[in-house]
């Protein structure tokens, strides 16, 4: 039937159309949660940008002073230092950072840390720009680095997400049933009234109006042939009690005789 059809067609659609809303809305929050965390990781405080800021202002003998109040802006450290691991200068280095490095030294921390704060390496003319950036604000990698705010964010995100997710869908389900109960439950309960010879009358609108319509019909349908039935019945019924009631009144006056019954 095609009303059916495009009943289940429509809640189909609007599933789908629901599953689009619900990837548009993860899109969404991913861009509000991270937003911010990406500007600052890419942003102006990156360690790319203050490194091309900081080597480009960088002499041997020191900073010129918008670099060195960038550099305190973002609570970053920064030390420039000699082919042999000497300092040309120190700006606002920890106490627990050494002042020489070997080789070696310089190999291990420029791809990773330097007493436990996360540094990066920029190579001049002169030497090696180091900036060290605060304890905890960033995971380093081999060939990248993210932010310790973004990693601790994604387990909640992901986690949030999916259970919002999973909610949604949830709702989306229960709602979808509820509503096909609503709509089929009155097509249900006359069909079984019907079932028990019962005649029902629906009045439902829209994509399963064609459903009640035939429900309707074959209710009317099946009244008409009980009605038949009982007037057929009443007809035989009426045509057998007539001759029968003769007969009965034949035989009451037969036996009320006297002379008959002295005569048998």
């Amino acid at each position: 039937m095609k009303s059916f059809g495009t009943y289940i067609s429509k809640h189909l659609a609007s599933f789908a159309a629901f599953l689009l809303i619900l990837v548009i809305v993860n899109v969404v929050l991913y861009g509000v949660t991270f937003y911010h965390t990406v500007s600052e990781d890419y942003g102006e405080a990156s360690p790319h940008a203050m490194l091309e800021l900081t080597s480009t202002a960088a002499t041997t003998e020191g900073l010129p002073d918008y670099a060195e109040q960038k550099l305190r802006q973002y609570n970053i450290w920064a030390m420039y230092l000699t082919s042999t691991g000497e300092c040309f200068w120190r700006l606002d280095v920890p106490q627990e950072v050494p002042q020489h490095y070997s080789i070696q030294e310089v190999a291990l921390f420029s791809k990773g840390y330097l007493e436990d704060y996360p540094v990066f390496v920029w190579s001049t003319e002169d030497g090696l720009l180091v900036l060290g950036y605060p304890k905890n604000s960033y995971m380093k990698l081999t060939s990248n680095y993210y932010s310790m705010e973004t990693i601790q964010k994604i387990p909640l995100y992901v986690i949030g997400m999916l259970g919002m997710d999973v909610l949604c869908l949830f709702l989306a389900y229960y709602f979808s049933k509820r509503r096909i109960i609503q709509n089929t439950e009155p097509i249900v309960d006359a069909i079984e009234t019907l079932a028990d010879g019962k005649p029902v009358s629906l009045h439902i609108d829209r994509e399963l109006s064609e459903i009640a319509n035939s429900v309707n019909k074959a209710s009317l349908i099946l009244s008409r042939q009980n009605e038949a039935r009982a007037n057929w019945i009443s007809g035989v019924s009426h045509d057998i009690r007539t001759p029968l009631s003769m007969i009965m009144g034949y035989a009451d006056r037969i036996a009320a005789d006297k002379t008959a019954s002295e005569g048998g």
